[in-house]
């Protein structure tokens, strides 16, 4: 009986062990940490990125990322238009620290993202001329991503799933050109414009950007506890993510 007890008694520790330190983690950290190796197969395994480190990436493919990440960067800004209307929405909500923070940040996320829009149709037209002037076509794997990105930042839905989704975006984002510029074997010299959009990415003022994306999301629930949904959006934004670069493989025939 006593060793029962014992046993049992040390069961409540272990788990009272495994509260406090879960309470002490932040959301962003627990989400990349819970999921590593999810995380780093998405960063990490298109084959794109490997022809980029390697030297092998042809003129034609970087051209196409350029014209679906443009497309994306579109989807991105429909997520910061839906957030704003659904933050301004109730008119007599007192005003706080945490709703002017939100606003504020996709405001610099949407601005941020027009000027990426800019940047990248005028490389893509410096590799393929005329481009600039002719519709996009978005891939099945970019399509979905941005019906998603649509989605995840409408009702039913709250602000707080599209910071996730957002941070969740942009982390990957910016892990995947900061490994790519530190770990490039050769720097495509034929291809300037794809190494200007990576060293773009890879600035520190734009990782700073999606840190603070992740800090407003950390400090949205206070405790270390935060919605169960927040592990959803991280991991079918994730999906998105992946269908996206296989849609750039494939020059968008799957």
């Amino acid at each position: 009986m006593a060793s029962k007890l014992g046993l049992i008694y040390l069961q409540l520790l272990i788990l009272s062990s495994l509260s406090a330190t879960l309470a002490k983690q932040n959301l962003t950290t627990y989400l990349l940490s819970r999921y590593a190796s999810k995380y780093h197969s998405v960063i990490t395994q298109p084959e794109f990125f490997k022809q980029v480190l390697n030297g092998t990436v042809k003129p034609n493919r970087v051209a196409y990322f350029f014209e679906q990440d443009t497309i994306y960067g579109r989807g991105f800004t429909s997520l910061c238009g839906n957030g704003l209307n659904q933050l301004s929405q109730d008119l007599t909500l007192p005003t706080s620290n945490r709703t002017l923070n939100a606003i504020t940040n996709l405001g610099e996320t949407a601005s941020g993202l027009a000027d990426e829009d800019s940047k990248l149709t005028s490389l893509r037209n410096q590799l393929q001329p005329g481009s600039a002037a002719k519709p996009l076509t978005p891939s099945k794997g970019t399509k979905e991503y941005v019906q998603y990105m649509r989605g995840i930042s409408s009702p039913p839905n709250d602000p707080f799933s599209a910071f996730v989704c957002s941070w969740t975006m942009g982390k990957a984002f910016v892990d995947v050109w900061t490994n790519i510029q530190k770990n490039q074997v050769y720097k495509p010299d034929k291809i300037p414009q794809l190494q200007e959009i990576i060293d773009y990415w890879a600035d520190p003022s734009y990782v700073a950007a999606i840190d603070e994306t992740g800090d407003l999301i950390d400090s949205w629930y206070s405790g270390g506890y935060w919605p169960s949904s927040a592990d959803q959006v991280f991991l079918d934004t994730l999906e998105r993510e992946t269908a996206f670069w296989v849609s750039v493989d494939s020059m968008g025939k799957n």
